[in-house]
Parts: C-alpha cells; sequence; structure tokens
C-alpha cells in the first residue's frame, strides 16, 4: 500500500478498500471533491 494510504479516509469513497487505488490517488486532494453531490 502507498504511505499515503488512510483507510479511514479512502472507505469515504471507496466502500470496498480491497479495490486498488489509481496511482494518481491522493485522499486529501481529492475528497473535498468526491464529497460534492454529482
Amino acid at each position: 500500500m502507498p504511505a499515503f494510504w488512510k483507510p479511514e479516509l479512502v472507505s469515504l469513497a471507496f466502500p470496498k478498500p480491497e479495490l486498488p487505488l489509481p496511482k494518481f490517488w491522493k485522499p486529501e486532494p481529492l475528497l473535498p471533491e468526491l464529497k460534492k453531490p454529482e
């Protein structure tokens, strides 16, 4: 797992933590975007 892997953050966007993360995955900058209603 990448050093920046944080299960508590990833679980907000990925309900199944066993899924591989994209290479560009950076939880902190992306989470605000993912939380926005589509």
